[in-house]
């Protein structure tokens, strides 16, 4: 009987007992879900988080489990259904999934969609599992993050510092993007696409000299004094209020800039960006 029971033993459950020194069912789980565009957010944050943050860790693959909400980490240390069959395989070890995500022509990151970390932090120990979002049909949209610690306050502190990650090392900042629908059975789903745009020199600009040292003084000129900005409580968000009859290159027939910009003249003109 004893060894039919270490044989039905799912594999994780003895895994995580391993790591963590103590029975895992017993042990909280946090879940966190981040829209799919932060997919190559996360993959930066928690390859810093390991490199930098003196962690050791183990990188595992999970097949099997429900094929359209995915596995959880409580189906991980859980027994296999008592009819063969119902809710999918029984999780069991298997390759680590990767999901490539292309920012631009250059840079392509591969962001793990389907796998386990198992993370030490000197006598701390944490079980991070990735579940990324899939655009087939009708099955998860979000990217998932579920965190097994020995107690709640670990597990949520792992997160925080992982969200905190993800805004500094954000792939969208300072870049140009478009937004279209990701598929037509979730219209709502957005994807987003970095554009490259081509590089113009100065002595391109077809501006009078006066008016482009104007630009450059609040463009370029402004962020020369960002950190004396910053220090004295100051925000750096700038814009330039463009206006004047229609075709002569405004990007668009309406100002997106007019909330922020405080000191140009108004707009006078019909056609007025």
């Amino acid at each position: 009987m004893a060894a039919a029971q270490a044989v039905q033993e799912p594999f994780f459950l003895g895994r995580l007992r391993g790591h963590f020194g103590a029975d895992p069912r017993a042990l909280p789980v946090v879940a966190e879900e981040f829209p799919p565009s932060d997919h190559p957010n996360f993959q930066l944050a928690i390859e810093t988080h390991l490199r930098d943050g003196g962690f050791t860790s183990e990188l595992l693959g999970v097949s099997g489990g429900d094929m359209f909400r995915g596995v959880s980490l409580p189906d991980l240390v859980s027994p296999p259904p008592a009819i063969p069959g119902v809710g999918g395989a029984p999780p069991s070890l298997g390759p680590v999934q990767y999901r490539n995500v292309r920012l631009d022509e250059e840079r392509v990151i591969a962001c793990v969609a389907g796998g386990i970390y198992l993370l030490g932090h000197g006598d701390e120990r944490f079980a991070l599992l990735v579940r990324g979002p899939n655009d087939a049909g009708f099955r998860r949209q979000q990217l998932t993050v579920e965190v097994m610690a020995r107690d709640n306050e670990r597990a949520q502190r792992l997160l925080a510092e992982l969200r905190v990650l993800m805004r500094r090392l954000n792939v969208y900042r300072s870049r140009v993007v478009t937004l279209s629908e990701a598929t037509d059975v979730f219209p709502a789903a957005t994807k987003i696409e970095l554009q490259s745009l081509p590089r113009i020199a100065r002595e391109s600009l077809i501006l009078p000299e006066a008016l482009l040292a104007r630009l450059e003084r609040s463009t370029i000129g402004f962020s020369r004094h960002r950190a004396s900005l910053l220090a004295s409580g100051r925000h750096l968000k700038r814009g330039l209020l463009l206006y004047g009859p229609p075709g002569t290159g405004k990007p668009s027939p309406r100002c997106t800039w007019r909330a922020r910009c405080r000191s140009a003249p108004p707009c006078s003109s019909p056609g007025s960006a």
